[in-house]
């Protein structure tokens, strides 16, 4: 049977909120350009029919690579010296975890969050930068703390 998430985090994450849409493979309809002027796709993780909100979900801080080209540039040469790449060289060089795609997506398209776990260690500096960039972020209490506000107004 092929496993629909991309990670244990995002199981997980479902597991907790059963009434949560997966988004699975569907891209976003917006056009989306990096630093570059490079166009990417983007497809988000969740949808949350009671909140409105498109989930993208992460278990590690965001990355500062800025292009396409950076990242695969970044990922190259650590090829190149070590033969392979880590899962830690994938989360701080892999274009699906860079800051400023996120920023990107984040313009573009209405009530798209990233909900972080709650386990991820984001710092001062890491919470400044996606301020200064305009992103929407929560941790997965947040989340929940939303819901619990969203679901008595359906109620009534």
């Amino acid at each position: 049977m092929e496993n629909k998430y991309d990670s244990a985090c995002e199981q997980t994450f479902h597991a907790t909120f059963p009434h949560l849409q997966l988004v699975g493979g569907t891209s976003f309809v917006q056009q989306f350009y990096d630093n570059d002027g490079i166009e990417f796709k983007a497809k988000p993780d969740f949808y949350c029919a009671i909140t409105g909100l498109t989930i993208e979900l992460k278990s590690h801080k965001l990355n500062m690579v800025k292009t396409k080209a950076d990242s695969s540039n970044k990922q190259s040469k650590l090829i190149d010296y070590r033969g392979s790449l880590t899962n830690l060289d994938l989360l701080s060089t892999g274009w699906n975890h860079s800051l400023f795609k996120q920023a990107e997506v984040c313009s573009k398209v209405d009530h798209f969050t990233i909900v972080f776990a709650d386990s991820t260690e984001l710092t001062t500096y890491n919470k400044n930068r996606m301020k200064e960039n305009k992103l929407n972020w929560m941790y997965a209490k947040d989340y929940q703390n939303l819901l619990n506000q969203a679901l008595p107004k359906l109620l009534h």
